[in-house]
């Protein structure tokens, strides 16, 4: 994110605002249609949604093709330098009208790329996790739902474990001029994937064999296959649009349904601060975009992944009630909020970038953002200028208004390696925590409705996600890191871009803090759920 951002000189607020438009979709569509496509083929329609992402996946390359880069290189050059000068006077900026629309357009265009996109993996997301679950859970037996629904699981966290080092790939690849790295390869290369897994589900039949000999042995076992039931199943699976407002009337009423889905939505809402760890994991530790999109990545996903392995193993051979795995979940929460509490203490000495206007009010300085560290404070500055340094001995600036000694370029060096390690492996233990009750979850969930209701109980569920967790959970934690942002991109005429440092302990707080309190209310409603599933057959 943070790479987009620099290359189109977006703030994360307004990233923020394209990633919640991944869920869009599940506020307006998800209910309605999965209602119309749950009675004919679910796989079809799941392939659907796959390939109206991976067409979609290509606009991220037009916007990078069109639109040139707002990058700020931060690396100093001797004919670039510019040193304090009190002879200058500051140059008066001369704003066109003609060139700030052409900016605010193709920032437009770039966040309406991208939010089309998030629109359309969106889709695919609602398809997949309402129909595609609905059509796996129909086509085996009970007794092997807990595995195949963990199977799901884990490739959905595999998919972002891969994304990561798809995307610290990307960023180490350089091609031409460009310092910020290839991040844009990643969008087609995922569109592709999409495209196999859109072929793979439009060509599967709408029964499997098996599934139908299940069909017929539920039937046998409930109705006796007697020809006043076979004309009740009939009437069952024709449409009618006053239909909706019965089913969904009645699942509402459905108490354990309900609160499971608002324990859901929660506890991902404590969790969309992932969208930001990698950036935080950046500007905290001071490694390079690429390192903290791997290291973030990378212990978030495999401490879900081993998580769900054993999770699966244990629900499939101990095969635990319902109730004892709401309690799990319940227990889990109030785990996961200490735990998220205390990544606001992991802190790693770092003193920012200082740009003290004392220091420059005379020397007609730029804009440019060229950092230099003065080794005798561990203090970096904002740029020579900035520091009063007023001339340049072999790469080394001397006789600065805001240090007694010499300084030099680049960022101050922190070892920052033993809060880094503690960090991932924190991050590594709340991911195996909450990773370990999501199978019971999505079973309890897909378990306290009728068969016929399946696939619109999961897009209440969805509904309830977007409107809870992921839509308001974006956009605030993206406002929250803006706020903590202390320097941003000067990009003329009043406007800013990107933002170049944060005050880390109000991010750390900000980030964390939160994220600790929708745990804490997932935990209400995960008790909720164990007191409402005391007779619930999960086999």
């Amino acid at each position: 994110m943070s790479t987009t951002e620099r290359h189109f000189g977006l703030k994360t607020k307004e990233m923020s605002m394209v990633i919640a438009a991944n869920d869009i979709t599940a506020v307006f569509l998800t209910v309605p249609l999965i209602f119309y496509f749950n009675r004919k083929n679910k796989a079809f329609w799941t392939g659907i949604g796959q390939l109206v992402a991976a067409l979609s996946n290509f606009l991220p390359l037009i916007a990078y093709i069109c639109i040139p880069s707002s990058y700020v290189d931060t690396e100093i050059e001797k004919k670039e330098v510019k040193l304090c000068d009190s002879s200058l006077e500051d140059n008066k900026e001369v704003c066109y009208t003609e060139d700030l629309v052409a900016a605010d357009w193709k920032k437009t265009f770039a966040l309406g790329s991208f939010f089309v996109a998030k629109l359309a993996a969106g889709l695919a997301s609602q398809t997949y996790w309402t129909l595609g679950i609905a059509y796996m859970d129909d086509n085996v037996k009970n007794i092997a739902a807990p595995a195949i629904l963990g199977v799901c699981y884990m490739a959905g966290y595999l998919g972002g474990f891969l994304g990561s080092v798809l995307a610290s790939a990307c960023l180490k690849f350089k091609i031409g001029e460009d310092l910020l790295g290839a991040w844009w390869l990643g969008w087609p290369i995922i569109g592709s994937f999409h495209s196999m897994l859109a072929f793979g589900f439009l060509f599967l039949p709408q029964h499997l064999p098996t599934s139908q000999e299940l069909d017929v042995k539920d039937q046998e076992e409930t109705f006796q296959l007697s020809s006043t039931n076979k004309e009740k199943i009939e009437i069952e699976e024709s449409f009618h649009i006053r239909d909706v407002w019965l089913d969904l009337k009645r699942l509402f009423k459905n108490r354990t349904l309900m609160f499971d889905s608002l324990a859901m939505a929660f506890f991902l809402f404590s969790v969309t601060n992932r969208s930001y760890i990698s950036k935080f994991v950046e500007f905290q530790f001071l490694i390079s975009p690429s390192a903290a999109s791997l290291f973030s990545g990378s212990s978030t996903m495999i401490g879900t992944i081993v998580a769900l392995t054993i999770s699966i193993i244990f629900i499939t051979c101990f095969k635990p009630s319902a109730r004892a795995l709401a309690l799990f979940n319940f227990l889990a929460d109030i785990l996961a909020m200490a735990v998220t509490f205390s990544f606001i203490f992991i802190d790693c000495d770092t003193s920012g970038v200082s740009k003290p206007e004392s220091c420059f009010d005379s020397c007609g300085c730029g804009k440019d953002y060229k950092p230099v560290c003065d080794e005798a404070s561990s203090q970096t500055f904002f740029s020579a200028c900035a520091a009063g340094c007023s001339a340049m001995v072999n790469s080394t600036f001397v006789d600065c208004a805001c240090s007694t000694g010499s300084l030099i370029p680049g960022y101050c060096p922190t070892n920052c390696n033993t809060p880094l390690k503690v960090f991932l492996i924190t991050k590594f233990v709340l991911s195996f925590i909450t990773g370990l009750g999501r199978v019971g979850n999505l079973l309890v969930h897909v378990r306290c409705v009728d068969k016929k209701d399946k696939a619109l109980g999961m897009a209440i569920q969805e509904v309830c996600l977007a409107l809870f967790a992921f839509i308001p959970g974006e956009i605030l934690f993206g406002s929250l890191v803006d706020s903590a942002c202390n320097l941003w991109v000067d990009q003329g005429c009043g406007k800013s871009g990107n933002c170049l440092g944060y005050e880390m302990p109000d991010l750390r707080l900000k980030l964390f803090g939160v994220a600790a309190i929708g745990s804490g209310v997932a935990a209400v409603f995960d008790g909720l759920v164990w007191h409402n599933v005391k007779n619930l057959d999960i086999y």
